[in-house]
């Protein structure tokens, strides 16, 4: 029986390696943030308190933030499916006598 249990972590472990391995080589952090183009100097207009011209036709008012985050629909479906797969586990492993 300790046999099985020692082979089944060594096995996890080995492929929980594989899996992170490349996930640690992947893109750093810090190349998501560099872009090429101008600097934000570049891009405003000379008076430091003009905010645009209020008449300009091509300049709309959004009633929308911009998304910035993490969908939480995406997070709570993965959450329930490790509550589901949680569940499903300790039903399987309980002893056959246990109620």
């Amino acid at each position: 029986m300790k046999t099985k249990t020692f082979t089944a972590v060594l096995a996890t472990l080995i492929l929980t390696l594989a899996l992170a391995a490349p996930a640690a080589f992947a893109q750093s952090s810090q190349d998501g943030y560099i872009q090429e183009g101008p600097s934000v100097v570049d891009q405003t207009s000379g008076d430091p308190g003009d905010s645009g011209d209020p008449g300009d036709p091509t300049a709309t008012a959004s009633d929308e933030l911009p998304f910035t985050g993490l969908d939480l629909g995406l997070v709570a479906v993965a959450g329930a499916s490790l509550m589901v797969l949680g569940v499903g586990m300790r039903r399987l492993t309980r002893a056959p006598d246990s109620i």
